[in-house]
């Protein structure tokens, strides 16, 4: 195996494999602040959608 490989490995396991409060905290922290911005972006996406149906809805009406 590459020297590399068991640096990465070293560097991983001594920074994440501690399951202390602190390291949990923060991947945590992490995921829900992914987590809030993929909901944020569903929503805008949504709020999108439904002005350009509006939009077109309104210009098909009219003709």
């Amino acid at each position: 195996m590459p020297k590399l490989f068991f640096t990465a490995y070293k560097k991983y396991f001594y920074t994440m494999g501690r399951n202390n409060d602190k390291n949990i905290k923060a991947y945590n922290d992490k995921l829900h602040k992914a987590q809030d911005k993929a909901k944020a972006k569903k929503i805008a996406r949504e709020e999108l959608r439904k002005a350009i149906m509006k939009k077109f809805n309104e210009g098909k009406s009219s003709q």
